[in-house]
């Protein structure tokens, strides 16, 4: 495996995946797109009937909130606002339970799909994050070579 910076990008569903990659790998950025607190949490959201007391017989909880306390890297978290899949306010927990650096940017009117309606802008600001966490992670270290991950829900 390539020994180099790993970027990690999370959308959605996915944003869970890159979470528990990045608390169990060192990673040089994070980048959450869309992203939710824990699958308790979205339950509640999309099932509020289920008694609270059933969401933890779920195999795969998903805790990316309790996850970010582990991450030391650059982290981006992008919601839009509002969201009707991921209430907005999960991102403020998200980006409350991250530590340092990081960077919260809601995006009026987005809904769920920040980068299909953010467009370049968006994408200036991505690339804008990626840069200002590649120059700090080669400072840190002697490898040239980069390895990214992008996982969508």
């Amino acid at each position: 495996m390539n020994k180099g910076p790993l970027f990690l990008y999370g959308q959605s569903l996915g944003s869970a995946a890159a979470v528990e990659l990045a608390s169990s790998r060192p990673c040089a950025a994070l980048i959450i797109e869309s992203g939710f607190t824990s699958a308790s949490d979205m339950a509640s959201v999309v099932v509020p009937w289920l008694p609270q007391c059933l969401h933890s017989i779920g195999r795969n909880r998903f805790e990316s909130a309790r996850k970010l306390r582990q991450i030391h890297c650059p982290i981006l978290i992008v919601h839009g606002d509002p969201d009707q899949t991921i209430p907005t306010a999960q991102a403020r927990e998200l980006y409350a339970s991250a530590n340092e650096p990081k960077l919260l940017l809601l995006i009026p009117g987005a809904d769920h799909n920040v980068s299909g309606f953010a467009g370049l802008q968006y994408i200036d600001r991505v690339s804008e994050f990626l840069k200002s966490s590649a120059n700090a992670s080669a400072q840190t270290s002697d490898s040239d070579q980069v390895t990214g991950a992008y996982l969508t829900g």
